[in-house]
Parts: structure tokens; sequence; C-alpha cells
């Protein structure tokens, strides 16, 4: 019997994914290093983890389909300074359009000081992120 594998059973190049404002890497990181343990740095969409292949021109290009095409889970770490940082603008619109399209089951939605997703209006649930270490986010 062929094989009936559509292209979308392709295992995807990353498990985890992570969409952050600088301000909150630390925390961030800490959870990555935690996550890498477990399924190898090459598993985690992290900045510093792929240092060498973030440093392209065409990152712009390249980052928004590394996240709509080849990550199983999408992690979004909302904060104060997500909505203005420019690449964060960016990621984020990958992250909708795919929950636009039907993947919100892709994406995990977690925040400090309660901010609100742009374009979410108070709609989604969230994991709150201001009483949490890292090591009990993942827990």
């Amino acid at each position: 019997m062929p094989n009936s594998a559509s292209p979308d059973d392709k295992p995807k190049r990353f498990r985890i994914a992570f969409s952050f404002a600088g301000e909150k890497r630390d925390f961030v990181e800490k959870v990555a290093r935690i996550l890498a343990d477990q399924f190898d740095e090459d598993k985690i969409l992290y900045d510093k983890f792929h240092e060498a292949e973030f440093a392209n021109a065409d990152l712009a290009f390249d980052l928004p389909a590394l996240y709509k095409n080849d990550s199983d889970l999408i992690v979004a770490v909302f904060c104060p300074d997500y909505d203005r940082k420019e690449w964060c603008g960016l990621e984020w619109r990958a992250i909708f359009s795919i929950i636009k399209e039907g993947g919100s089951d892709l994406i995990l939605l977690s925040r400090f000081d309660h901010i609100d997703g742009k374009g979410l209006f108070g709609l989604a649930g969230f994991i709150e992120l201001n009483e949490k270490t890292p090591e009990h986010w993942i827990h």
C-alpha cells in the first residue's frame, strides 16, 4: 500500500518556538534551557540557540516562516514591552495568522502583568507568569 502521509504529517524542525520581548529574556532563557535539556537545543526555536542562522539579511522573511511552517508549539510571552518591539510585532503577525487560520491549538499564550495580545481583546486565555518561576512554568 502506498504511503498516504500528507506533507503536513512531516515532522517539524522545532518542538517549541518562543516569541518574547528582550526585557523577559532572563526568564525565557531559563525556560528554553530547561526544555533544551529535555528535547535538545536544535528542537527549541530560541535565538541564542540558533545565532549563526539568525545572523542573515533575510531574517525578517525567514522567521515568520519558521513559526508558521516549522514549529509544533509557539509560546508567545507577552509583557508591557511586547507590543512596542519591532521584532515581536513581526513574530506576532505570523502567530496571529496561525490563530486566524484555525491553528490556535498550536499557540500557548502566556503573559506578565495581565497584558493582552494585540487583536485578542480580552477573549483569550493565558498562563499568568507574574508568580511563576521558569521551573514552575514548565511543570
